[in-house]
């Protein structure tokens, strides 16, 4: 559902940053933001 937001990331963190929601998590092994609370 959200592979297209996983897979266009540059993997600045800004989504991870900018969203006080917490539907983003970084993984700082593939250096990528990851979708974990798409309903929030």
């Amino acid at each position: 559902m959200n592979n297209a937001l996983i897979i266009n990331s540059i993997g600045c963190g800004m989504c991870v940053t900018s969203c006080a929601r917490g539907v983003y998590e970084y993984n700082y092994e593939n250096k990528k933001s990851k979708v974990v609370n798409p309903t929030n």
